[in-house]
């Protein structure tokens, strides 16, 4: 090869790589964090939430969610398609009982619209060995809404004599906690942590922490990782529509899904005053797919219209639907 056609590439490609750097870093700047130390904490498990949002003029996809070792887990978000404007959570968790003084993991997450891409999530803890939760978690998984849950989680301490719990507190007012020491003898101390679900909590995900008030030399706190999900008879999704910037003269369909425990009748669909319109479906159903029509000739402008969907399901509140656009 001469000497000049080996500049010629050499400069190609110095130019091409910083160019592809940046293209796969792209996702980078859809996280809320990249990075979370747990700090200390005891033998059960840690979970943290990272929030995605979508700040792109483009619909995007999360194609992969894969942790790095088998102490750490994650799952694919509920959403894996976002529209602009759209948030959803990747939640990862660290088994500690598997870990010994200081670890870190990572979790990957890989996107192939409206680009390819990988983002990387890392995660350090430092376990001890002296407290240890049994269960590692309150999960409360499915409750049907309207019924009260409750979870009972013991702590076990071995140290200092004069270790206590002060409280037990959890900022969502769905959750009750009551806190029992039930062992001091030397140096152990155990407690049991009872926690309810109240019976009018709202339909949805729960993802929550409860914490601990401890007088400790290494935590003033420590957390109790709690989740559950509290489902109703019938429910919508999305919940709210978020289709970002429409063009001038441009019709749109968008479907929305409501399903039910069993077969019912939508019996009535209302909105205030706003360009998209829903049919409303005759027959009874388990599952509507219900289509969202934006029509051509419309007005421009920033949009948010509310939809109120009333069914016939015994007990059941109507849905809530927004959904907003930037009409051009």
């Amino acid at each position: 090869m001469s000497t000049s056609r080996f500049v010629v590439l050499f400069t190609f490609a110095l130019t091409l790589a910083p160019s592809a750097a940046r293209a796969d870093q792209w996702c980078d700047q859809l996280f809320d964090t990249l990075r979370h130390d747990f700090g200390y904490v005891p033998k059960g498990k840690c979970k943290k939430a990272f929030t995605i949002t979508n700040n792109l003029n483009r619909r995007v996809h999360i194609s992969g969610v894969t942790p790095s070792c088998t102490i750490c887990t994650a799952i694919k978000p509920e959403k894996e398609w976002l529209e602009p404007g759209e948030s959803t959570v990747i939640e990862a968790t660290i088994d500690t009982y598997h870990v010994r003084d200081f670890r870190e993991v990572a979790v990957d997450v890989t996107f192939d619209s409206p680009y390819r891409g990988h983002s990387r999530l890392n995660l350090t803890v430092r376990s001890r060995t002296d407290i240890v939760f049994s269960p590692g978690e309150v999960a409360f998984g499915v409750v049907k809404r309207g019924t009260p849950s409750t979870r009972t989680l013991d702590i076990r301490y071995a140290g200092e004599s004069t270790w206590k719990i002060a409280s037990a507190v959890c900022a969502n007012s769905a959750i009750e906690t009551e806190l029992v020491e039930t062992r001091r003898a030397g140096i152990y101390v155990d407690y049991q942590l009872k926690v309810t679900l109240k019976s009018d909590t709202p339909a949805g995900v729960i993802r929550d922490r409860i914490t601990l008030e401890i007088n400790d030399a290494y935590n003033k706190t420590i957390d109790v990782a709690l989740h559950g999900m509290v489902q109703a008879d019938v429910s919508l999704s999305p919940a709210s529509l978020t289709l970002g910037t429409v063009p001038a003269g441009a019709a749109m369909t968008k479907q929305i899904l409501v399903r039910g425990v069993r077969p019912f009748k939508i019996a009535s669909i209302e909105s205030d005053e706003g360009p998209f319109q829903i049919q409303k479906p005759e027959e009874p159903n388990r599952l509507h797919i219900l289509t969202v029509t934006l029509p051509a000739d419309r007005p421009s402008g920033e949009v948010v219209q509310h939809f109120t969907i009333a069914t016939d399901m015994e007990g059941e509140p109507p849905l809530k639907l927004n959904v907003t656009a930037k009409l051009n």
